[in-house]
């Protein structure tokens, strides 16, 4: 074949290529927008759609009455679809999670507060908050909410717990004190989790008791009500 028909034909791959990159990449400021408008729809727990359904359409129609700009980025290719909105709080949620995770890690010693209850859907959850020395002053943050696969007994939510640990690589021997409700599971001086835990790093800590539990049934109830 004549050299000037791979010549034409190689020109045809290099635009099919530069086509597909131009719709796969992002631009950096609609990546930004986009992000910045799925953490407000997680603030306000509404379903993902409405990134695409409404806050879009009234980004544009708003941009076309009072910009001017002709060029650039436009409002309409602002990524919302229900898909992406929901991998930006993932990713947002995840990288908070990190921010805490290293605080902990850098911190001397830390303190959790445990529960184990159930979401709207029954099904059975396991809250920690905790407690850690930051760079200026004591850090207080929500750090994780588990999954409960089997029965809620003080087995599963140390192994629940613990697996998490071992996942992120936190040093049990840096806690200091953990503070739950009265359940049996909780407290109980042979099996209960904070037994476990006193099993795990050999040491003297201690156990308190808290009132987080009744703080999660009276907002339930208030929601029932």
């Amino acid at each position: 074949m004549p050299l000037a028909y791979f010549e034409t034909l190689l020109g045809e791959m290099k635009r099919e290529k530069l086509e597909i990159k131009k719709l796969t990449t992002t631009e950096k400021s609609l990546l930004n927008a986009s992000y910045l408008i799925a953490l407000q729809i997680s603030k306000t727990k509404k379903k993902f759609e409405i990134g695409e359904e409404l806050i879009k359409p009234c980004i544009v129609a708003a941009s076309k009455h009072i910009l001017c700009a002709k060029s650039g980025p436009k409002p309409e290719d602002v990524p919302l679809s229900n898909d992406r909105v929901q991998r930006r709080i993932v990713d947002m949620a995840k990288d908070v999670e990190n921010q805490v995770i290293n605080g902990i890690n850098k911190s001397v010693y830390f303190a959790i507060q445990l529960d184990d209850s159930t979401d709207v859907s029954n099904r059975a959850i396991l809250l920690c908050f905790l407690i850690y020395k930051g760079e200026i002053d004591l850090e207080v943050e929500f750090l994780c909410c588990l999954d409960l696969r089997g029965r809620t007994t003080s087995s599963e939510i140390f192994r629940c717990f613990d697996e998490y640990f071992l996942e992120h690589s936190l040093d049990w021997g840096k806690c200091v004190g953990v503070c739950t409700d009265g359940a049996a599971n909780m407290t109980g001086c042979r099996s209960g989790v904070i037994a476990k835990i006193k099993e795990v790093d050999h040491k003297e800590m201690l156990g308190t008791h808290g009132i987080i539990h009744r703080e999660h049934l009276t907002v339930k109830k208030c929601r029932l009500n």
